[in-house]
């Protein structure tokens, strides 16, 4: 004789697997926002030649406002400089926040390297 118990417990493992399967596929996306992430702008890139000289977040800063005077107005931003390209800049906001990082080993004649981070975030 057949535990009919079993065919009922079976049924209800099988009844709440598929509840599961439909909250996940159908509920879950709606709380997913639609924003996307935008790609970064890539600033420090064409910058490399004008920031290599630079010895201070200052001059870095200067520069980028005299190459993109909207840029400040649009982002807000923190500048790193440094030799380690694992370190992070503690307290960013809690927001979508871009890094460009750009590598300069110095000139010619100075060999001076160090990892230029600029983490921005829109206003």
């Amino acid at each position: 004789m057949v535990n009919k118990k079993a065919y009922l417990r079976t049924l209800e493992v099988f009844l709440a697997f598929v509840a599961t399967f439909i909250f996940v596929i159908y509920m879950m996306p709606s709380y997913i926002s639609g924003d996307t992430p935008s790609e970064s702008i890539n600033l420090l890139t064409p910058l490399a030649d004008n920031i290599r000289n630079c010895e201070n977040v200052s001059c870095i800063k200067e520069i980028i406002n005299n190459f993109d005077s909207d840029f400040a107005g649009k982002y807000a931003y923190e500048i790193d400089m440094g030799f380690n390209s694992s370190e992070i800049i503690n307290n960013l906001p809690r927001k979508d926040i871009y890094i460009d990082s750009v590598y300069l080993t110095g000139n010619i004649t100075d060999y001076n390297p160090r990892i230029i981070k600029l983490y921005y975030w829109k206003r």
